[in-house]
């Protein structure tokens, strides 16, 4: 396996844990803001940020204001494939919002699961996290890549 780069790390580390832009972080640590976009596009930093920011009452929250204006448009559509266009779109949203409360598993949901594990691990066995980290990383940059894909 690769060594992980460390300022790619610290990079990784500063994009999801401080709100420093892209442009920010390459100047401090001394690395093209060129070379962090290709990071963070080659490892999903975007939505792995976006999973680890957005809890799930706020994800179900904010897919109700959605419905809610869709449906307001919807009233006002001046055909039949604005109206079914609309009515797909609201299916799909309300298909999303059920497989939240039915627990399946997106990645913010793995993050979560993740951050419990690191938490435990950081208690009790510091050989093991350190490991696991490495593990848990490339596991979810996986899944954002799938989700990304989709």
């Amino acid at each position: 396996m690769a060594k992980e780069n460390p300022k790619r790390k610290l990079a990784y580390e500063l994009y999801m844990n401080t709100g420093m832009t892209q442009k920010e972080i390459s100047e401090s640590i001394d690395v093209s803001e060129k070379t962090i976009c290709a990071w963070a596009a080659a490892g999903s930093w975007e939505s792995l940020k976006t999973a680890n920011t957005i809890t799930e009452p706020e994800l179900v929250a904010n897919y109700y204001k959605i419905l809610k204006k869709i449906q307001g448009v919807m009233l006002t559509a001046d055909s039949i494939d604005k109206m079914n266009s609309y009515a797909d779109t609201i299916s799909k949203i309300h298909a999303k919002i059920k497989a939240i409360k039915n627990n399946d598993f997106d990645l913010s949901a793995r993050v979560l699961i993740c951050e419990e594990i690191v938490n435990y691990l950081r208690r009790s066995d510091v050989e093991h996290l350190k490991l696991f980290t490495g593990i848990m990383m490339n596991y979810l940059e996986e899944k954002a890549k799938e989700l990304d894909a989709k």
